[in-house]
């Protein structure tokens, strides 16, 4: 799918001021980059939270094209101060949320003061998925060593809960 079809794609996602409701599990992918190179990148996301086990894998590509993403289901697992329940303290857990989205500090949400590289750091919170999850990012500023470029793979397949 071209870049300006997935523009698109956001655009009537986020139509009328509606946005996604975190706590949320983000494939994110950027294809056709790098001129000649003709690189995709793709991560799996909880920075936002976690909803379902998620892993994008790559087909017939060149270069660095991992498998990413969490085949757990994080839901079972998750702190008791992170758990979203259709009611409060009632019902089945229907999302683990960032520390972010349950404390909202600048310092766990990475803005203002602590908007770079060098003043977000890990939390104990974003380390929970991190254990969990390796190969996901886990909060706004994580390791770049995830990043990675996968020259022209024929697929890109998506699995939700392993």
């Amino acid at each position: 799918m071209a870049s300006q079809q997935l523009d698109q794609l956001d655009d009537r996602a986020t139509e009328g001021g509606a946005k996604m409701r975190s706590p949320v599990t983000l494939a994110q992918f950027s294809f056709h980059h790098g001129g000649e190179k003709d690189l995709s990148s793709y991560e799996v996301s909880l920075v936002d939270g976690f909803n379902v086990p998620m892993t994008l894998t790559p087909h017939e590509g060149k270069g660095v094209c991992p498998v990413v993403g969490c085949r757990v289901n994080l839901l079972e697992t998750c702190p008791e101060v992170l758990k979203l329940r259709p009611a409060p303290g009632q019902g089945p857990v229907v999302g683990c949320k960032s520390g972010c989205e349950a404390f909202g500090t600048d310092e766990l949400c990475c803005r203002n003061n602590y908007n770079s590289p060098q003043t977000c750091k890990p939390s104990g919170y974003s380390q929970f998925f991190k254990q969990a999850c390796p190969a996901t990012f886990t909060y706004a500023h994580d390791s770049p060593s995830l990043m990675h470029d996968c020259s022209s793979p024929r697929e890109l397949k998506v699995i939700f809960c392993h």
